[in-house]
């Protein structure tokens, strides 16, 4: 993933647009055209030149993360969230001081705003003012990030377990650790399921899926995100007997991808779905069995299952909008992400 600009003054000119953008019809008037540049030091600017992104992540709209490389160390950038808990010291992924050269790329290369909160007189008098001085050498950055969404910086060791896990999967245990910052209330028994999910499965899961569950603000929204989990493994469910008797030298990511491309055939949901019930074990089936009202008890579990996606997708006479306590949603959720790990666990396709 290429950098937009290593350009320093591009690069402080869209650092201090940010500022100036902000202040449009404030009663003061502002020199747009001023020379404004932040300090760096040697250091910082070795920073500055030397960082590669090479992933990037958008959690919500004001809320981004990041790997970047920097001299041959992996590090992660997470943005717009509250005050974050520290790693468990078993990861080994160590929070470390944010810099100027790192900020300054972090700024140009991913959408920090400022907060919404941010004071237009106060950035007046000790941003875009700072230049008039006779002595001004340049903003230090600490004056400017004060004004920013907060960005925090970890470096993963390289013995770390997340050493090669996905920025997905980084992020999702950060929310996980970070439970404060879900909107709504998991039970401990789901955040420690997730866990499970996040250290136990091998397989590279659609992640961004699970972010997403955990940042809803609706349950039935955080359902359908995890249940989408379940819809990336239709494709390798049905077509693992094939591709075994195939013999092809492709791996069977490849092999399903070249099925979907190619023929365009689409695994029938609700009878792959029927298998990956049977494979599993009585946990997550006994969690849906507890869910269905006494007069769907005859009804088949993963028809069940399959009816609440339904209920939300889509929106039609014939069917009726679902309706659970909060509680209920939480074990719905902590049912799907068991189904989840444990069909990964079965199938290791990685």
């Amino acid at each position: 993933m290429s950098r937009k600009t290593k350009n320093r003054n591009e690069m402080n000119k869209n650092v201090f647009d940010i500022f100036l953008n902000y202040m449009d019809n404030f009663e003061i008037e502002i020199d747009y055209t001023a020379s404004r540049w932040i300090y760096l030091n040697q250091d910082d600017k070795d920073w500055c030149k030397g960082i590669d992104i090479y992933s990037q992540f958008n959690l919500l709209p004001r809320v981004y993360s990041v790997l970047f490389k920097y001299n041959e160390e992996n590090y992660l950038a997470i943005t717009g969230l509250g005050k974050l808990n520290d790693f468990d010291p078993i990861i080994q992924v160590d929070e470390v001081e944010l810099n100027a050269g790192i900020f300054m790329t972090i700024i140009n290369e991913v959408y920090v705003p400022l907060k919404k909160n941010a004071d237009k007189y106060e950035i007046y008098n000790s941003v875009l003012s700072q230049h008039e001085d006779s002595s001004y050498n340049g903003h230090d950055f600490t004056d400017l990030k004060k004004f920013f969404e907060s960005i925090y910086i970890y470096k993963i060791g390289k013995d770390s377990l997340f050493y090669d896990f996905s920025l997905e999967k980084i992020v999702t245990y950060v929310l996980y650790n970070n439970s404060q910052e879900l909107y709504l209330d998991f039970s401990t028994q789901t955040l420690n399921q997730l866990n499970n999910l996040i250290f136990k499965v091998q397989n590279e899961l659609p992640f961004n899926h699970i972010c997403n569950s955990l940042l809803s603000v609706q349950w039935k929204d955080s359902f359908l995100e995890a249940y989408k989990c379940i819809e990336s493994i239709f494709h390798f469910e049905a077509l693992t007997d094939l591709y075994k008797k195939s013999n092809t030298t492709l791996d069977i990511y490849d092999f399903t991808k070249l099925i979907d491309l190619e023929i365009g055939w689409r695994p029938k949901e609700i009878d792959t779905l029927k298998r990956i019930f049977e494979k599993v074990n009585s946990t997550p089936i006994e969690i849906i069995k507890e869910l269905k009202s006494q007069d769907q008890k005859t009804m088949s579990d993963y028809k069940w299952f399959y009816q609440i996606r339904n209920s939300i997708v889509h929106s039609r006479p014939s069917i009726e909008e679902v309706f659970f306590e909060n509680s209920e949603w939480d074990k719905l959720i902590q049912a799907t992400i068991h189904i989840i790990e444990q069909w990964n666990k079965i199938n290791k396709i990685s």
